[in-house]
Formats: structure tokens, C-alpha cells, sequence
């Protein structure tokens, strides 16, 4: 029931602001899925843009982790998410590659004399990975042939870059992570075709989408064209 009641309240929110529209008032409410990459990284250049643009239109955030994102589209909590591609249940508009990187503490032997780590250099080491980008990375071990051992998988990469800093392994995240590195750390870049994820925004149906949606979807490819090309 409560996900009729929800296509119900959604279907009102978006015929209120069509209606604004007519009479050209820009206002509603969007609802967005993110995590804590995104937020940190790209969100408050983002909103910067679309509250200046259009001041009346509210936006709710919810952040979580990639499977919540998931369910928060799938059951019309939010009117899409940022995910890491592949989002094979949704629609999905491709926003940004992302590179991937060693982070080692300091005094780490991983070196960068080459320019880049090749993953069977990795082959001793004790990883320790994300769970939105676990099956990429195990992807790019099983085509290398490598059986490193995965000593962790969390979620936040916080929690990650603190266990690197205190030697309890070596991580493999991608760029939008790596903002602000403490102290202790430093971040290789990682040689692999196969070692890029991309970002997007998923969404049950774009064409469905409310003009609230519409236009902080618009807003988010413009800033990130803006910063990021």
C-alpha cells in the first residue's frame, strides 16, 4: 500500500509543479540519494549552483549506502540517487569516470617510480576495499590473475584511509575518495584498463521525473562540466 500511496503523493507533487510553471513560478521539492563521496565532493558545488538558480525549489538529501540509495529509488523515497555504475534496476545517466588509487601509508615500499602501481605488484599486499566498488576491484584482480587476500570492506572511506594510515593494509579507491588526505598517507595512481568505475544518477524513469528533478539534474551535469572537463 505504501508504495501506491507514494506514486500518489508523487504524481500531486509534480501536477502542483507543472501547474507553477504555467504561471511561472519554479518551485517543489526534490528528493536525492547520495553517499558520502558525493556529498563531500560534489554536492555543495552543486546546490550552490541550483539554490542561487532557483531559490524557492527545496531540496531533501538523504545519504546512505549504495543498496539504501537503491531501495530509496526503487520505492519512490527519492526521486533518484547517485550511484556507482552499473545500476542495472534503474535508468541511469553517466555523470563522471573515475580513476582508481593505491593509498598506502607513507613509509610504505609501494613506490611511484613508474608512474602508476600494476596490480600484480599488489599480490603480497593486505587489502582493504569499499563495497561500492568491491565487484569492480575483484573484477580487475580475477583478469590479472591475482589471489590477493581482502583483509577488509567497509563503507566509509574515512574508516578506510584510517586503517591505511595505521598500516593494517592497502587501499584501492577512487579519485572522488581521496579528497583531503590526512597526513601519513599518500595515494599512487593504479595502471589497469579495468581500473576506472563511473559515477551517475539512477532514476526509476527520467521521463517521469518532476521539473524540480529535472532541473537539478540539469544543474548537477553543468557544474560538473564546469569543473570536471
Amino acid at each position: 500500500m505504501l508504495l501506491y500511496i507514494r506514486k500518489i503523493l508523487n504524481i500531486n507533487s509534480k501536477m502542483v509543479q507543472e501547474a507553477g510553471e504555467i504561471r511561472g513560478l519554479e518551485i517543489g521539492t526534490v528528493r536525492i540519494g547520495t553517499f558520502s563521496s558525493v556529498s563531500a565532493r560534489w554536492l555543495p558545488g552543486i546546490l550552490k549552483k541550483f539554490m542561487d538558480q532557483y531559490p524557492h525549489i527545496k531540496v531533501d538529501i538523504l545519504e546512505g549506502k549504495q543498496e539504501e540509495i537503491s531501495h530509496w529509488i526503487s520505492q519512490g523515497i527519492v526521486d533518484f540517487g547517485f550511484l556507482m555504475l552499473p545500476a542495472a534496476d534503474f535508468e541511469v545517466l553517466h555523470l563522471k569516470r573515475e580513476a582508481f588509487f593505491c593509498v598506502v601509508p607513507e613509509t610504505h615500499h609501494l613506490d611511484n617510480n613508474e608512474n602508476s602501481i600494476k596490480p600484480n605488484t599488489l599480490k603480497e599486499e593486505k587489502l582493504i576495499l569499499q563495497n561500492s566498488t568491491l565487484k569492480i576491484i575483484q573484477k580487475m584482480l580475477k583478469a590479472n590473475k591475482l589471489s590477493t587476500k581482502i583483509a577488509f570492506h567497509l563503507d566509509d572511506e574515512h574508516t578506510i584511509i584510517s586503517m591505511v594510515k595505521n598500516s593494517l593494509g592497502v587501499a584501492i579507491l577512487p579519485e572522488i575518495a581521496l579528497h583531503n588526505l590526512p597526513d601519513g598517507v599518500k595515494k599512487l595512481p593504479l595502471f589497469d584498463d579495468q581500473a576506472v568505475s563511473s559515477i551517475g544518477i539512477g532514476s526509476l524513469s527520467f521521463k517521469n521525473l518532476s521539473p524540480a528533478a529535472e532541473k537539478f539534474i540539469a544543474a548537477s551535469t553543468l557544474w560538473l562540466n564546469e569543473h570536471f572537463t
